[in-house]
């Protein structure tokens, strides 16, 4: 049994269905990963909150976007995106699982090879442009999921010039 009283929170990261079944029945939270497209997710947000219900359990939920910012989305498209590209290269070296038969697995094995633009990636599993995008698309994942908060992931080690942008705007 823990120490600490009341305990710490459980928060459980799952993509698959028995992980986000899991995450209802044992823990106090779920984290959702940058690869779920709102339309899709919202169901399975449903799903999740209900299931948490029916065992007592909380049904906070952190929203992961993978984020790229900057002046403009050409600079976003040039500096930001070809290391989004390297990392899911990354993960499809050690067979992270794409197999879902959507647009979602669509756009990350292009992602993965790299032919893929900004513009067609969308603005809602990858949260990326300029200023005026990067909020847009925050609040879009805000409005339809009722998230609790939102996990800004950027790939990799992000700028001093995404730091200062995010933080001021």
């Amino acid at each position: 049994r823990p120490v600490q009283q009341p305990r710490i929170p459980i928060w459980v990261g799952a993509n698959l269905d028995a992980g986000v079944d899991r995450a209802a029945r044992l823990g106090d939270g779920w984290i959702v990963g940058f690869n779920e497209r709102l339309p899709k997710l919202v169901g399975r947000l449903e799903r999740y909150r209900s299931m948490a219900a029916e065992h007592g359990r909380s049904a906070n939920v952190s929203l992961m976007r993978l984020v790229g910012l900057a002046a403009t989305r050409g600079e976003v498209e040039a500096s930001w995106l070809p290391a989004v590209y390297d990392m899911l290269r990354g993960y499809a070296k050690v067979e992270a699982p794409t197999d879902r038969g959507d647009a979602t697995e669509r756009s990350l094995k292009a992602a993965r090879r790299g032919d893929i633009s900004l513009a067609e990636l969308g603005n809602d599993m990858f949260v990326a442009g300029t200023r005026d995008d990067v909020i847009a698309g925050i609040r879009r994942s805000i409005d339809e999921t009722q998230c609790d908060e939102v996990l800004v992931y950027t790939g990799g080690m992000p700028s001093e010039e995404f730091l200062r942008m995010f933080a001021s705007e």
